[in-house]
């Protein structure tokens, strides 16, 4: 009896080890499996661009030469820069461009700005100027201005200007010389802050393109002969169309 009891117990442990031998290789298994699956693969995220839209670019308007070299470019933002060229300077007459078609009447618009030599452009902003169909010496005569002996008409004209925008003295040069072109004009307009004047409806033919402007104790007199033709007209103009006064 003893005997078979012994037996049973023998037999009892020996299936307990073979399950526990069985649970241990379906856990290294298990384990094994899941190692061996890969992990998904996380979706990188798109990377927000932000919402801006490039500058229209800038159409160039107009160029015109200044001296030997230099070429002044003007944008329709109102913006300007220099340019360097080969090319020989033509003449200090202003450029003229004749953009429309026959009409019996005249449109003259203009530009008048400084260039100096370190590039910069600055506008003739809110200045007066006149279309006289004389010279601006001839009307000076007939008023019976008489010039500096040490001067022409117009650096009369222009030390006359000088002395009254700087030191408030009203001489009878420059009292003289208003009146007459205030008298004789046959348009007038002034400028805006960019330059820019225009005079409309005027019958084509000669005239002379009249203004007194100072910066920096230097005084710029434009007596600068135009030739309208019927339709709209371009000029620029800068101080090498006109006689300067000062240093």
């Amino acid at each position: 009896m003893k005997k078979v009891t012994f037996c049973l117990l023998l037999l009892l442990f020996s299936l307990g080890v073979v399950a526990q031998k069985r649970t241990r290789t379906q856990t290294k298994r298990t384990q094994s499996t899941l190692s061996a699956t890969p992990k998904p693969t996380e979706t990188p995220k798109p990377t927000e661009t932000p919402n801006t839209r490039p500058s229209p670019p800038k159409r160039l308007l107009e160029t015109f030469q200044v001296d030997n070299g230099r070429i002044l470019n003007i944008y329709d933002d109102n913006t300007y820069d220099m340019s360097f060229s080969n090319a020989p300077v033509v003449n200090s007459n202003p450029i003229s461009i004749n953009t429309a078609p026959a009409t019996s009447s005249a449109v003259a618009s203009f530009k008048a700005a400084l260039v100096f030599r370190s590039g910069d452009v600055k506008p003739v902003a809110r200045t007066e100027f006149y279309l006289l169909d004389e010279s601006l010496e001839t009307i000076m005569e007939k008023a019976g201005i008489a010039p500096n002996e040490k001067l022409s008409p117009l650096k009369t004209l222009g030390f006359a200007y000088y002395s009254y925008s700087e030191y408030g003295r009203n001489n009878e040069v420059y009292t003289k010389a208003i009146g007459a072109i205030k008298t004789l004009y046959k348009s007038r307009t002034t400028t805006d802050f960019s330059g820019e004047g225009e005079f409309s409806a005027v019958r084509p033919g000669i005239y002379y393109l009249v203004g007194i402007y100072s910066v920096n104790k230097i005084v710029i007199v434009w007596n600068t002969k135009i030739d309208l033709a019927s339709g709209r007209n371009r000029y620029l103009i800068d101080q090498d169309n006109g006689v300067t006064f000062g240093n």
